[in-house]
């Protein structure tokens, strides 16, 4: 079966809205993720980064741009199954 690029990025936008529907109800303001880290990364980031980082922090309703990243990994993740099926 093939899909064109519009049903693609389609199906796999819902498939994310669900998995972060679902990890968002599962998790409080302090993520299990962030009490159980298992160590720390320092990058820099671009000036545009930044102010995204912080309003991906309020959108997603996350303690902290740490948690942002490990929303962000997980989604990436999910597109990276979905694109696999």
């Amino acid at each position: 079966m093939q899909l064109d690029i519009g049903d693609y990025i389609g199906r796999c936008t819902g498939l994310l809205r669900r998995n972060f529907q679902e990890k968002t109800m599962r998790t409080s303001s302090t993520s299990t993720n962030m009490k159980n880290h298992d160590g720390f990364i320092n990058i820099p980031v671009s000036k545009e980064t930044r102010p995204g980082l912080h309003q991906l922090k309020e959108s997603m309703g996350v303690a902290s741009q740490a948690e942002v990243i490990e929303k962000a990994v997980a989604i990436l993740q999910a597109i990276q199954q979905a694109a696999k099926k």
